[in-house]
């Protein structure tokens, strides 16, 4: 730390010729004794300065410290700095950045200048808040910051260059801006004051804008390159249009960082192009494999949407992490338990489902109940068409902006199958159960639907419903929560 040695100004402490009160305060008299030596040595070291220009900034040579030395020599004949004397100047920094810090403790103030004797505002002000002192004593240089500390307060307050505090008063200011309305539409940002190499820092993070262009001061501005500057009508019109891009559906909003090659085009063209078209209008089509799979939103001005990824991307779980099932099967009826069996279910949305179907059948438990002498009827400890639509409903429905995968958790008791994110838009608490749905992920259930795995008129949780009152189930249990829903199934009572 290349900084002045901090000088201490300590008044003198009162005399008393009573041997007694002497032997009762004589811990205390030396205490100010010691610091009244120091007072002194700093005084007279104070007056050196101008024979010792390498004391004033100890960087440099005595040539490049002389503008600060001349400075200094004009400063301390003054009568007056910022409205008042400099009644005793105690303690002076002169900073890397050629500033003269000092320290008043006659009046108590922190005053600072430049080199060249301009006046600049003092630090902090007389107080017990934030960037007040009672007594300041003592000027570190830490960085880009200079510390100032409070003898009285036993407290370090810091400042920065321009001689602002380095704490919630900034951080409240700085976060300020983001409802000032100098900015529209109004940002996401976190405002945080962290420490680097014992650096005071205000850190400032903004979120990307989804509704692009935004404007400052009624103006838009661009990054071209290094520079920034002010956005022309075409940039204008390109910001618009990104804007409506980030205005769809999550499924349809193309990634940007994804191409054409990410995505399975054999299985595209060989499984979901007969899908999605009639036999006749595929067979008659000339159009290109792109366009067709423009016509079906898999693809965005040549970049494949967030829903072509997830369902038919090599390998979905690069581009949407939590597109995945996980399955645990406990021994228990708690989360604490031993686990039986784990798979975490990964791959296009139509494998995840098929192995989902398969796993439900290998653990299915099935009973055979004789109604007459020539008729059987199968019951399950939980029937497997109310459970492959629940989950099918998990997956269509969730939140795929959550990392968070689906899971069904099989305990002794139930089975609960948990889909991230809560209800969406017409959906409700109260409605869901009546089959009332809205649609979070409209191309997610268009792909599903022309595979065969989703119904598009809400129809999966009656049919859920259905097939556990048939098999003398309990009722389905729904939760539903901001972070996502729960469905609790519960095994078939014996009779």
């Amino acid at each position: 730390m290349e900084a002045i040695r901090p000088r201490i100004a300590v008044p003198r402490a009162p005399c008393s010729s009573m041997t007694g009160q002497w032997r009762a305060t004589c811990p205390r008299r030396l205490f100010y004794l010691f610091f009244f030596l120091g007072f002194l040595a700093g005084r007279s070291e104070l007056r050196a300065i101008e024979r010792s220009p390498q004391y004033i900034s100890p960087r440099g040579s005595v040539g490049q410290s002389q503008p600060a030395v001349d400075s200094l020599r004009r400063q301390w004949t003054r009568t007056d700095y910022a409205g008042e004397p400099l009644v005793r100047p105690t303690v002076l920094l002169v900073t890397a950045w050629d500033q003269v810090w000092v320290v008043d403790t006659g009046y108590p103030s922190v005053v600072r200048w430049s080199v060249d004797g301009e006046e600049l505002p003092p630090v902090g002000r007389v107080g017990v808040g934030p960037g007040e002192y009672r007594r300041p004593s003592l000027l570190v240089e830490l960085g880009d910051s200079v510390g100032v500390w409070d003898r009285q307060l036993q407290r370090m307050a810091f400042f920065d260059r321009a001689g602002t505090r380095i704490d919630d008063t900034l951080l409240k200011m700085l976060a300020m801006m983001r409802s000032d309305g100098s900015i529209q539409p109004l940002p996401t940002m976190q405002v945080d004051g962290i420490t680097i190499d014992d650096r005071c820092v205000a850190v400032v993070q903004v979120e990307p804008s989804r509704s692009p262009p935004v404007r400052f001061d009624g103006r838009v501005w661009i990054r071209v390159g290094p520079t920034v500057q002010q956005a022309t009508m075409e940039d204008e019109l390109r910001l618009v249009e990104r804007r409506r891009a980030s205005s769809l559906s999550f499924d349809r909003q193309p990634f940007t960082e994804a191409t054409v090659d990410h995505l399975d085009l054999q299985y595209i063209e060989e499984v979901y192009l007969p899908s999605a078209i009639a036999a006749d209008v595929l067979a008659e089509n000339r159009l290109s494999l792109s366009s067709q799979m423009e016509s079906l939103g898999l693809l965005v001005d040549g970049r494949p949407t967030r829903g072509a990824l997830l369902t038919m991307a090599h390998n979905p779980q690069i581009w949407v992490p939590g597109a995945y099932v996980q399955f645990l099967r406990f021994n228990g009826t708690e989360l604490a338990d031993p686990i039986r069996k784990r798979n975490e279910i990964t791959g296009k949305l139509v494998y995840v489902l098929r192995r989902v179907g398969d796993l439900i059948d290998t653990t299915k438990e099935v009973s055979v109940e004789i109604v007459s002498a020539s008729q059987e009827v199968q019951r399950y400890d939980y029937p497997p068409t109310a459970l492959v639509q629940l989950v099918c409903n998990a997956i269509m429905h969730r939140c795929y902006e959550s990392n968070a995968p689906v899971r069904i958790y099989w305990f002794d008791d139930r089975i609960d199958i948990q889909s991230p994110g809560g209800v969406y838009g017409k959906a409700t608490q109260d409605n869901i159960e009546e089959g009332v749905t809205d649609y979070r992920n409209p191309l997610v259930v268009e792909i599903m639907y022309h595979l065969g795995f989703a119904q598009c008129f809400g129809v999966g949780i009656p049919i859920a419903k259905e097939a556990l009152r048939v098999n003398g189930s309990p009722p389905l249990e729904l939760r539903v929560t901001s972070a996502g829903v729960t469905a609790t199934v519960r095994p078939r009572l014996l009779s």
